[in-house]
């Protein structure tokens, strides 16, 4: 949970390199953790890079999408 709070400092400070690095970090452990990749997306958003924002906000294979069927 540690990792989980720096990355938020980070990205509240307004360090979205730092802050998207941790997260990525994390998310090698839980590839699945829809929490890590919803901050991932919001912090590439946040950085300006829409392209990258749009993959992390892809569904994962075998998942539905939010508010699709």
């Amino acid at each position: 949970m540690y990792k989980r709070q720096v990355a938020i400092r980070y990205e509240d400070a307004g360090l979205f390199d730092k802050a998207g690095k941790v997260v990525r970090g994390l998310l090698i452990d839980n590839p699945y953790d829809t929490e890590l990749l919803l901050r991932l997306a919001l912090i590439e958003e946040k950085k300006g890079d829409l392209s990258a924002a749009g993959i992390a906000y892809e569904p994962l294979p075998g998942h539905a999408a939010i508010g699709r069927a």
